[in-house]
């Protein structure tokens, strides 16, 4: 292992390993990939940059701008809510999204 890195989904194999979101170094060994394909978009953005899916430590943001430059571009937003104004939602719509399960 490796220290860690962001790793978009799309290149992870079987055989691969990811951590776990137990705040711990635990790695977990993906043993097979399936792809959903559903409606709808739903990017959450938290304080740190990530979050835990299904006992997994993901990145909250995506490949398509570099994870420190979204956390810098997304630094007004964050502390617009750690001083309690109101946030707008960005985007609300339903568009086709691609998803991977382990």
């Amino acid at each position: 292992f490796g220290p860690r890195r962001l790793v978009p989904s799309s290149e992870l194999q079987p055989g691969d390993f990811i951590y776990s979101g137990n705040h711990t170094e635990v790695t977990l060994e993906i043993i097979r990939i399936r792809r959903h394909v559903g409606r709808g978009l739903y990017a959450p953005h938290t304080l740190q940059g990530d979050l835990v899916v299904n006992g997994v430590l993901v990145s909250s943001y995506t490949s398509a701008v570099p994870a420190s430059l979204a956390h810098l571009l997304l630094a007004p937003i964050r502390a617009a809510y750690l001083l309690g104004l109101p946030i707008p939602p960005l985007m609300d719509s339903a568009l086709p999204i691609s998803s991977f399960r382990f």
